[in-house]
């Protein structure tokens, strides 16, 4: 997956002191790249997983992988993700730490306290800090910022950024035209791709 990718597109020089200096960056890593590879195989019932998207090994999954799809160059890190209904993740995104993603509830005011499930939808080149929490049927438009802790029960209007219990808009991320690729800064990545973050 990873591997046959990085090979394709790694980048070459005929400088041999720069040369030399890749092949020992991909040797030092490449028990990092074989641990991203196994984490990723886990996923491989995923709707879809993008080229160089990356799941941490210790992220926790409830439900259904076949819900969830993830675009390219995707990260998500120790997360939770409840699968209880579908989850798509845009590319370029970054889900840290500690992030609950809720695809299913409770009715509260069912006498059976009946269970309800309702899509998540998060664009590209989104950013959920820390802890956040998305709600079901939430859905969060490109390039928007989710602060540390935020609990998002209503949808996000791209590039916002949102703060807060309930969620509230605090900022307008300005950006005039976002290249960068959170995963190529992973050292695995970075010693096959070189300095090609900007994508």
């Amino acid at each position: 997956m990873y591997i046959s990718y990085l090979f394709r597109n790694r980048v070459y020089s005929k400088d041999i002191r720069i040369k030399f200096k890749h092949y020992v960056k991909r040797v030092i890593t490449f028990i990092g790249l074989i641990r991203l590879e196994i984490s990723a195989k886990r996923f491989s019932s995923a709707k879809r997983f993008g080229e160089l998207a990356v799941v941490s090994p210790k992220c926790r999954v409830n439900g259904k992988i076949s819900n969830l799809s993830i675009g390219n160059e995707s990260s998500i890190g120790e997360a939770i993700l409840h699968l209880h209904d579908a989850i798509e993740i845009g590319s370029y995104s970054v889900i840290n730490h500690g992030v609950v993603i809720l695809t299913a509830s409770h009715d509260v005011n069912d006498d059976n306290w009946s269970q309800y499930s309702k899509p998540v939808s998060i664009g590209s080149r989104v950013w959920i800090a820390t802890n956040a929490v998305i709600l079901p049927g939430v859905s969060i438009g490109d390039g928007a910022v989710v602060a540390a802790g935020a609990v998002v029960a209503r949808n996000v209007e791209p590039y916002r950024i949102v703060a807060g219990n309930p969620a509230k808009v605090v900022s307008i991320r300005t950006l005039n035209k976002p290249c960068y690729s959170p995963v190529r800064f992973r050292a695995p990545f970075d010693a096959w791709l070189g300095n090609a973050h900007l994508r």
